[in-house]
């Protein structure tokens, strides 16, 4: 009889251990590595990478707030403590419908803000901290969402951005992200 029970207890245990490591592998299989997460992006010609060991930030909201949907994320190249970030790019999306796989262009300024795709980048490289944006008078940016599930997004975007003061332009083309949504 006592083999019988500490067979049984042997039984119970190892099905309990069994059932936890098949979940356990099963939950983790569901979360992309983070080590595969990045933004890239040529700026007038130079490559630029942000990968999952800068400073990261995406985002989706699918319930509208204003009227609008929105997309957005943001990487960023530290510097030194007392230098802040070294690069930084961004892109936001506002839509008038659900956040889906298709391309979002050029920005249209109406009542409540911006609806389509906005682009941002600075480089303290440029001086005095440039930030260049997508200028509304003549906009010009795309950003494609290829690939979207509940924890990741995929996709390109590309487009000119202008300095605000001094009115000098920067190209942004090849731009691709994989990101993990926050």
């Amino acid at each position: 009889m006592k083999v019988i029970k500490a067979t049984l207890y042997l039984l119970i245990v190892s099905a309990f251990v069994i059932s936890c490591s098949v979940n356990d592998n099963s939950d983790d299989s569901l979360e992309p590595d983070v080590s595969e997460f990045f933004i890239k992006a040529s700026i007038d010609g130079n490559e630029s990478v942000f990968n999952f060991e800068n400073h990261t930030l995406a985002g989706i909201r699918q319930e509208p707030l204003n009227d609008f949907y929105e997309f957005w994320f943001s990487a960023e190249i530290p510097g030194e403590p007392d230098e802040g970030f070294i690069e930084t790019i961004s892109l936001s999306l506002k839509a008038l419908n659900l956040i889906e796989e298709k391309e979002y262009n050029d920005p249209e300024l109406m009542e409540l803000g911006l609806k389509g795709a906005f682009l941002g980048y600075s480089n303290q490289d440029m001086g005095d901290t440039a930030v260049y944006v997508t200028d509304i008078n003549n906009p010009t940016s795309s950003i494609n969402i290829t690939e979207l599930t509940a924890t990741s997004v995929r996709g390109t975007f590309s487009g000119i951005v202008k300095h605000p003061i001094n009115d000098t332009q920067l190209s942004i083309t090849n731009g691709e992200f994989y990101l993990k949504l926050n």
